[in-house]
């Protein structure tokens, strides 16, 4: 049975309410690349997140008109690179606020390539490098499941978290559930 036969489609919240209940949720944010020097695509993205472990694999959400879709679809591979506190600047660029696009998002910061041959940032909190194996087309984005080729990471780096409009770096809590001081 197909997920369409699942919901009726003229049965869902609006996309407005959706979009502001969304904005609740706070979510890991992250860089999506794809390509090769001097086709080199990315984007900043909240909707990523780890499939299974066995076999270690991992999904993306991307919206169809975005620069690195085709070329994710192309090449087949893309890497997924988790922010740290850091990283605020580049989150910004590749969300395109300052207006680049393309090659010349990757001039700022160290990237090299593992596997697969997608741009993997090297001050990262961690990277993942992937062979797509699933591809999910549903409404404005495509749903891209990748088998994870190799890794990187960085335990002592915060992550950058993305909510109600505005970067974060979340606080532990202490057994008892109350913040905790760093």
């Amino acid at each position: 049975m197909t997920a369409e036969a699942y919901f009726d489609p003229n049965n869902l919240v609006d996309s407005a309410s959706f979009k502001r209940a969304l904005r609740s949720v706070a979510g890991a944010v992250s860089i999506v690349t794809s390509g090769s020097y001097p086709s080199r695509h990315g984007l900043t993205v909240t909707a990523a997140c780890s499939l299974s472990i066995e076999p270690s694999t991992v999904l993306v959400c991307i919206n169809k008109s975005a620069g690195a879709h085709d070329t994710i679809v192309k090449t087949r591979s893309f890497g997924w690179n988790l922010l740290s506190s850091c990283h605020v600047p580049l989150a910004q660029k590749f969300a395109g606020l300052d207006g680049s696009k393309g090659d010349i998002r990757f001039v700022d910061e160290e990237w090299r390539s593992l596997r697969t041959g997608a741009p993997i940032l090297i001050g990262a909190l961690c990277s993942f490098d992937c062979r797509v194996i699933g591809v999910h087309p549903i409404g404005t984005h495509t749903v891209f499941v990748g088998a994870v080729l190799a890794e990187q990471h960085r335990d002592e780096l915060e992550p950058l978290v993305y909510r109600h409009g505005q970067f974060a770096v979340p606080a532990s809590l202490d057994p008892g559930g109350t913040e905790k001081a760093t």
